[in-house]
């Protein structure tokens, strides 16, 4: 079996951006991949979760606190993010803070 992953060569007539002269464009474009399949009650469960766990972190600020909660609420994510949504929020702060040297 080939490791050349699978997909469909697209070409397209275009312009050189140079010359202005008709050129033809070659892309590849990969076959999209199923990653999970989930109910809309888990995309819910998953972010109550992690909203329950940023309610008992203490935060630098009540801001911070309140920036994440936003954020979360907006986000859409399923179980399978939670750790990667988790690591973002309540790491937020290491980034903003320019450590000096």
């Amino acid at each position: 079996m080939s490791n050349t992953p699978k997909g469909m060569k697209i070409i397209m007539p275009g312009l050189c951006p140079h010359c202005s002269k008709e050129i033809m464009i070659t892309n590849f474009m990969t076959t999209p991949q199923l990653l999970s399949v989930h109910k809309p009650e888990d995309f819910e469960k998953a972010k109550e979760k992690v909203l329950g766990i940023i309610e008992q972190t203490e935060f630098a600020s009540q801001e911070q606190k309140q920036m994440a909660i936003d954020y979360v609420k907006e986000s859409l994510f399923g179980p399978a993010e939670i750790d990667d949504m988790l690591n973002q929020v309540l790491h937020q702060e290491d980034k903003e803070e320019p450590k000096d040297e």
